[in-house]
């Protein structure tokens, strides 16, 4: 496990504050990265919280102002657990089950104000959402200085021991992304399919961000962009030795709060193939 950073609470505190009110265009993805995803039984899981675009990023300190829920789902249930405030990796637990073990983390919302029309619509089509740029007009909104709340549910899938057992699960997030067969158990070119549901019911016709790199990271990266079905679901095409990483965001309107006109929900579901 690799040595924790910590630094002074109050310069975590603004450091991260700074990076979670970024327009979402800038801050893009936001994941859980474990620095092992096959851990052994009894193993310290160290795993980072990590925003950034590409899987590129930078490693977020545990800040529990910011912290919404946290959790360990494995073969004896759900444990809630606590961060340390200033660790970075941010997420440390003990491997205590084989199988599949799931980390989810909950951000608090934060906000964002767009004092600029091409940053919100460039951010909006890019995440696949241009009926939101029709629906703002609808309403007869400002073209700037309006504001959107934004929060981030996450999920990571460790196959603990490399037994291959085990399923993910549904686990209650605002919106979540359940992988619906084990990718542990998975041969190389077979398909996982993978449901975005948000407050427990399926999401259609959404945009789920797929991106793909080799384990060790010193190849190039592979993105597609599929659209959920009728069920909420896409099928993830799977390679042997790489990292996934799947996002995809909802968008809600909010009236009656000033300039407070949207608010985002953002996923994503990481796991490695064998």
């Amino acid at each position: 496990m690799p040595d924790l950073i910590k630094f002074n609470p109050v310069a975590v505190i603004f450091a991260v504050g700074l990076l979670l009110t970024q327009s979402p265009s800038l801050a893009h993805e936001y994941w859980i990265e474990p620095v092992n995803f096959s851990p052994e039984l009894g193993e310290d899981v160290a795993a980072n919280l990590k925003v950034g675009a590409d899987l590129k990023g930078q490693s977020l300190f545990y800040v529990p102002q910011f912290t919404a829920g946290y959790q360990l789902t494995d073969a004896k249930g759900i444990l809630e657990l606590d961060g340390a405030a200033g660790d970075r990796p941010a997420l440390n637990f003990g491997a205590e089950q084989e199988g599949l073990n799931i980390i989810t983390y909950q951000t608090t919302k934060s906000r964002v104000t767009f004092t600029e029309w091409e940053v919100f619509e460039e951010y909006l089509v890019s995440q696949g959402m241009p009926e939101i740029i029709e629906r703002h007009r609808e309403r007869g909104l400002p073209d700037t200085d309006f504001s959107e709340n934004y929060s981030r549910y996450v999920k990571s899938l460790l196959d603990v021991a490399a037994t291959g057992t085990g399923n993910d699960t549904e686990v209650g997030m605002t919106i979540e992304l359940v992988a619906l067969q084990n990718p542990y158990s998975l041969p190389p070119g077979d398909e996982l399919w993978v449901q975005l549901l948000y407050l427990g019911a399926p999401l259609a016709n959404k945009q789920v961000s797929i991106f793909v790199q080799d384990q060790a990271r010193t190849q190039e990266i592979s993105i597609e962009r599929l659209r959920t079905d009728e069920s909420g679901q896409v099928k993830v095409g799977l390679q042997s030795g790489k990292m996934y990483l799947l996002n995809s965001i909802q968008m809600t309107e909010i009236d009656g709060q000033g300039k407070l006109l949207w608010e985002s929900f953002w996923a994503s579901l990481t796991f490695e193939t064998p």
